[in-house]
């Protein structure tokens, strides 16, 4: 839509040059387009014949170099049959490896502005030439801009769906129970749109239920709604995406429990699991007509997740039903070949299809005798872990598998595993490779009795991608996006835990603080500044405070620390706090714009018996912050009991 709308043709190429895409002011000056062999390079039927050389040199200059292209060359205008001169640029459009994916160009009538031969004046021609020439220029220059604004638009529209595709990979990829799914899924709403709530609500009966939800309807957790009138029990009925740009005025809407939320616009799509709605993905805000097309296909394409999750969560017990097939299929054997009851035929059939499951699973698949012996070994087996079954069978798995810490581990997994009916245990464990070192492995394990013996079988899957993405996940769900600092509910629970040591938070401080003068930086030189500002706070914070001391982002420009382990309490609080003053009362330089801001810190102490929990801690400490700032502000102020 955006490339319709410029004045100039527009274009892009495959990575070795092949145009792919013309827009529409292409088409309105050339009859040739895309399509058919003889038109897969549109661009070379409408050349001049005598530039046409140049053309495909420069072409493949550019592309083995992946320099951007750059050539004048003539054009045949279909309207007329003249031929006009254009400026043809084209720049790589490259992933985060370097590698170019495709080319975006632009061609640009640079004849648009011809000079009039009837004119007999020369001063008039002369006149005429000079501001030709200017208007030359100028359409040059916004040729210029428009093309730098749409290829900064395609790198935002890239950035984005990048983003959406990670998150997809990681939760795809993750290891977490549904409820986990759910909690990060609504998060990540709030980072990729400019939704101030969103939330997963689960279809019981006549009711949606608020199951998982991030932002202002955090609160509103279990909160039950009728079906019957909301957009949400409408989006599960008719199975598709619903919008409402305003709730004041929609009547699909529960307006009631609306104003409840905040919810002034939203947007629900359907979840669907194995075919059925059983609920919707919501994501609302407080201002009216508040999301985008973008937006709105953000929602629909992180609503899938949800159904991948459950779908991921039956992995599981799919593995558990081949082990325990396969279990069942080797106590058949066993009993046949001990009675001789069944046939060759049989008996080869059922172990063709026992050999059918173990190499079709994706997994690497390993079997042992009672005696820890590996008597199988699949591919993918010797593909994870770079042992060959010549490797591995006949050796006994703790020698090369299992490290020698983790064999009480493997012990009791199999000891647990042992029964006279087929059981399923699953384990995590660090496998030993033949060409990686040590991995994080997730072992599916089955034991079977055969006479007075056990076999055991187990399927194997290096789980290191995914502890790096649960890691990644856990990072961002306990730090601020912006400063890199703990966030709100990662500082609680740290407090929390922190005031049960001990029976409560003994000789420790919370400071509480916040920014003087931020609004008026926010007001005047605009958000950006105000984000640039507060990193630089969290940076000079950082260096004020000790590696056992906790930091982090409240929201806004409010920031705690908590102080542990103080060898002399107030005196050693006030002295962190006079120099936390002191730094953020200096000037931050945010990119040639330098301003001055300051801040008022509340300090709660507990250095005796008393026994005072996180929560309370923090209302003192943020009581005390209000008093720093009614008495003048740039200061601290130390919670006393006669003050409150």
């Amino acid at each position: 839509m955006l490339a319709d709308l410029m004045p100039q043709i527009v274009w892009t190429a495959d990575a070795d040059g092949r145009v792919n895409y013309v827009n529409k002011r292409w088409h309105s000056f050339s009859v040739v387009g895309l399509g058919g062999d003889e038109s897969s390079y549109p661009f070379e039927s409408s050349l001049h014949a005598d530039d046409l050389a140049a053309w495909i040199a420069c072409w493949a200059t550019s592309c083995a170099d992946n320099t951007p292209f750059e050539l004048e060359a003539r054009l045949c205008r279909a309207s007329d049959g003249s031929w006009r001169r254009h400026l043809h640029h084209a720049v790589p459009i490259r992933s985060s490896a370097g590698v170019t994916l495709q080319w975006f160009g632009t061609s640009t009538d640079i004849d648009i502005y011809g000079i009039s031969q009837a004119s007999s004046d020369a001063q008039d021609l002369l006149e005429e030439r000079a501001n030709a020439a200017l208007a030359l220029s100028n359409h040059l220059l916004d040729a210029m801009q428009e093309r730098s604004e749409a290829i900064t638009k395609l790198e935002q529209q890239t950035l984005h769906l990048n983003e959406v595709i990670t998150t997809q990979s990681h939760l795809a990829q993750a290891e977490l129970e549904l409820e986990g799914f759910m909690i990060i899924v609504v998060e990540r709403m709030l980072m990729l749109t400019p939704a101030t709530g969103a939330v997963v609500e689960l279809a019981e009966g006549d009711q949606m239920v608020y199951r998982s939800a991030s932002g202002t309807v955090q609160p509103y957790v279990g909160l039950r709604l009728k079906m019957e009138g909301s957009l949400s029990g409408r989006c599960v009925r008719t199975g598709q995406m619903l919008e409402c740009t305003d709730s004041s005025t929609d009547p699909r809407v529960d307006y009631a429990a609306c104003q409840k939320v905040g919810a002034a616009s939203m947007v629900v799509t359907p979840l669907v699991d194995r075919g059925q709605v059983v609920g919707v993905l919501k994501i609302l805000s407080n201002r009216i007509n508040a999301f985008s097309l973008t937006d709105i296909q953000t929602l629909k394409l992180m609503a899938g997740l949800i159904g991948a999750a459950i779908s991921h969560q039956q992995q599981f017990q799919l593995n558990q039903q081949l082990l325990v097939e396969r279990t069942q299929a080797m106590i058949t054997l066993a009993n046949e070949v001990e009675l001789r009851r069944q046939s060759e035929e049989t008996l080869r059939a059922s172990e063709a299809r026992t050999r059918l499951i173990i190499e079709s699973s994706g997994e690497a698949f390993v079997a042992i005798n009672n005696d820890g012996v590996v008597t199988d070994w699949n591919r993918q087996a010797a593909l994870v872990f770079g042992w060959t079954s010549q490797d591995m069978l006949g050796h006994r798995l703790e020698d090369r598998l299992i490290p020698k810490h983790q064999i009480d581990v493997f012990m009791q997994a199999l000891l647990l595993a042992s029964g006279n009916q087929a059981t399923v245990q699953r384990l995590e464990l660090i496998a030993c490779t033949g060409d990686r070192g040590e991995i994080p492995v997730e072992m599916t394990l089955s034991g079977v009795r055969t006479g007075e013996y056990f076999l055991y079988s187990a399927f194997l899957r290096d789980i290191s991608e995914r502890r790096s993405h649960e890691a990644m996940l856990r990072h961002l769900a306990e730090h601020d996006v912006l400063t890199g600092l703990r966030n709100r509910r990662a500082f609680e629970a740290k407090l929390q835990v922190h005031g049960a040591e001990d029976g409560g938070v003994k000789q420790s401080a919370l400071l509480f603080l916040d920014l003087d003068g931020f609004k008026a930086v926010n007001d005047r030189h605009g958000h950006e500044a105000g984000d640039a500002l507060l990193k630089q706070v969290a940076s000079r914070l950082g260096a004020c405070v000790r590696e056992s001391d906790t930091l982090a982002r409240l929201g806004g420009d409010e920031f705690v620390i908590l102080l542990a382990g103080l060898a002399d309490g107030e005196r050693d609080t006030q002295r962190i706090a006079q120099a936390i003053v002191k730094r953020l009362a200096e000037p931050f330089d945010l990119n040639g714009i330098v301003v001055k801001v300051s801040t008022s810190i509340g300090i709660a102490m507990n250095e005796g018996d008393a026994k005072i929990d996180g929560a309370t801690l923090l209302q003192r400490a943020d009581a005390a912050m209000y008093d720093a700032k009614s008495g003048g502000k740039n200061q601290y102020h130390v919670w006393t009991q006669d003050e409150h």
